[in-house]
């Protein structure tokens, strides 16, 4: 990537395209969940919608990005923006998920025969609320099924300090072979003590934990490094200046990835048989092509880019997280029957409507208050 004269921005937090990216990615999450028929789009694109998973891969590779970013600076690992970076994690991730996952249970419990057992009540919220579910083949859908990828996600909150710490003596490249290592030994103990399937099988661990999808995460802290220190935000001004060049790579990079996958995978929708080629496109390529999209949508202008930060994509991006909790289960089925006329379109309009009314009056205001009451107990 080239030099360029121009001044790094202070704040990725003024790149609102970043946060429409949200609301792009858990679209394709939604649309992977339900799927077109393949009357209506034909057989490519109804495997190419099935791919829409790699829609957290665009959530990790951002997580990456926005962490290192915003918290790796030379004091990061003093005591005080450790304990900054807890509460302001904390904030964003749990008080939405603890409601909605509590809220899923009593619907689950009040409508659903099966679930009014009391063990298995208090063992499916425990599993869930303190996210151990996702160490597990067995237990990673239970409840909120969706609510897996929370896991992966909190597992690297709580290691990035330790990440951090290894980084800056050791490289990146170092620092990931042995978060692998550790993925592989983790890998290896489940194997041996088989107990509900955690830690294995092998594929499990690879595509489900942050063990392996380690290479998502590091991909993101790779070009916020690099972003900090040489590269230029370029992010004012009219959306077609110079060529947008690793924007339309990006783009492109993740379009030829899905398409490959929708290509190589030879199941069924409920289980799309991976090959290894597809989980190595999937695996390895995804990460390094939305990473590019990213650095574009940081550097350059683009269309791309200005479509991103209007006012609707950054409201939709905000209340994404939201969205991507309630896309699976009873809110959607409800909203699905008040608007079947539309089938699927109609739902997901509604849904997003949903999930922004709960983003704005319980997300947000929840977050606000807790690190309102940390920031006032503060010298």
């Amino acid at each position: 990537m080239p030099k360029t004269a121009a001044p790094v921005q202070t704040a990725v937090q003024n790149l609102p395209a970043l946060t429409g990216v949200r609301a792009l990615a858990a679209s394709m999450v939604f649309w992977h969940h339900y799927l077109p028929p393949v009357l209506l789009v034909g057989a490519f694109w109804h495997s190419f919608f099935r791919e829409g998973h790699a829609g957290v891969s665009l959530f990790f590779v951002l997580s990456g990005f926005l962490i290192y970013y915003r918290h790796s600076g030379p004091d990061a690992l003093n005591r005080g923006p450790l304990v900054r970076y807890a509460v302001h994690r904390f904030a964003r991730v749990y008080p939405m998920y603890f409601l909605i996952v509590v809220g899923m249970a009593m619907l689950g419990w009040a409508y659903d025969p099966k679930q009014q057992n009391v063990g298995l009540f208090l063992w499916t919220l425990f599993s869930q609320l303190t996210f151990i579910r996702g160490f597990s083949d067995q237990f990673k859908f239970i409840g909120v099924g969706q609510g897996w990828t929370l896991t992966t996600e909190a597992t690297f909150y709580v290691l990035f300090p330790f990440l951090l710490w290894l980084i800056r003596p050791l490289g990146f490249a170092i620092t990931l072979f042995t978060v692998y290592a550790v993925g592989l030994t983790l890998w290896a103990v489940g194997e041996l003590l088989c107990y509900h399937d955690y830690f294995r099988p092998f594929q499990f661990v690879l595509f489900y934990t942050f063990f392996g999808r380690a290479w998502d995460f590091f991909a993101g802290m790779m070009v916020a490094e690099y972003v900090k220190k040489r590269a230029a935000v370029a992010q004012k001004g009219k959306p077609w200046g110079a060529f947008p060049l690793f924007t339309l790579l990006g783009l492109l990079g993740i379009f030829g990835c899905l398409s490959a996958q929708a290509l190589m995978e030879t199941g069924t929708d409920a289980n799309p048989g991976w090959t290894t080629p597809s989980l190595l496109v999937f695996i390895g390529l995804m990460p390094v092509a939305v990473s590019a999209f990213y650095y574009g949508l940081v550097t350059e202008r683009s269309w791309v880019a200005w479509l991103l930060k209007t006012r609707v994509m950054v409201a939709l991006g905000a209340a994404s997280y939201t969205f991507y909790l309630i896309h699976v289960g009873g809110p959607f089925a409800v909203i699905n029957r008040l608007v079947w006329t539309f089938h699927y379109i109609g739902g997901f309009l509604a849904l997003q409507f949903l999930a922004y009314m709960l983003w704005k009056c319980v997300e947000e205001p929840l977050r606000e208050w807790i690190v309102g009451g940390w920031r006032r107990t503060q010298p």
